[in-house]
This record gives C-alpha cells, sequence and structure tokens, in this order.
C-alpha cells in the first residue's frame, strides 16, 4: 500500500511540474528548451508556487489516507498474528470489531479525498444549497 502511494505521489509531482512531456529518457526536446528560455522569471516563480502548493496538497492528502489506513487495520495486523503465534482464543465479537474497522477504511477513504478536493467540495456545498433553497413538492 504505500509502495503504491509512493509511486502515485511521484507521478503526481512529475505531472504538476509539468514535465510530463519529456521523451523516454527524461529529456526534453530543444523546441521546449527555448520556449521556457522566452518565457518571464515571474511567470516562473508562479510555476514553482504553483508546483509546490500542488505537491504539499498531494502529500497532505496521501499523508491523510494512510494515516487512516495504519490506524484502521494497525489492531488487525498486531492481533492476529499475535494470537496466533501465542496460540489464544480471539473472542468473535473482538475478531469482528477488529476486521470491521478494517473494513471500515474503504468507507472512510471517500470523504478524505472529498475533504481535500476543492471542486468536489464545491459541487457539494452548491447542491446542498439548492436543497436548502428549493421549496417542498406538495403531496
Amino acid at each position: 500500500m504505500v509502495y503504491v502511494y509512493i509511486h502515485v505521489y511521484r507521478e503526481a509531482s512529475r505531472l504538476s511540474s509539468g514535465s510530463g512531456s519529456q521523451n523516454q529518457y527524461g529529456e526534453d526536446s530543444n523546441q521546449q528548451r527555448e520556449s521556457r528560455c522566452d518565457q518571464y522569471d515571474f511567470t516562473h516563480k508562479i510555476s514553482q508556487f504553483s508546483f509546490v502548493h500542488i505537491t504539499f496538497r498531494v502529500a497532505v492528502t496521501l499523508g491523510f489516507v494512510m494515516g487512516i489506513f495504519v490506524l484502521c487495520w494497525l489492531p488487525f495486523f498486531i492481533w492476529m498474528p499475535v494470537t496466533s503465534l501465542a496460540e489464544l482464543h480471539t473472542p468473535e465479537v473482538v475478531y469482528n470489531v477488529i476486521l470491521w474497522v478494517g473494513y471500515g477504511n474503504s468507507a472512510v477513504n471517500p470523504f478524505i479525498y472529498g475533504l481535500f478536493c476543492k471542486e468536489f467540495r464545491a459541487v457539494i456545498s452548491s447542491r446542498f444549497r439548492q436543497m436548502s433553497f428549493s421549496q417542498p413538492s406538495a403531496i
């Protein structure tokens, strides 16, 4: 899981930096280098700020996703090996609670992504505003 999210973070950083237009060896074409040299320094500073901001947002989002993943699944991955190695009996209620806390991670992830996505928040808030201003229908 950590391995996958590290690669997602690297790819997001690469795409947000605009380096997605490199050849297979990671080199830019001469035309791309020349067009970049023609741009103003101000534009470069804005793009650097934008890249840092986007990278920070991606890192925070992935940090929350991984943190919640660890919190949800850590009890399961500690309890089960310890009880198996010590040959202890796990009560069914405890097993079910620990297992469903881990499964709960899948239910929490959409809310985490929604919390950190500006577009998603804008759509949801506009829907709530539409619902609050709409007149109840007569039955």
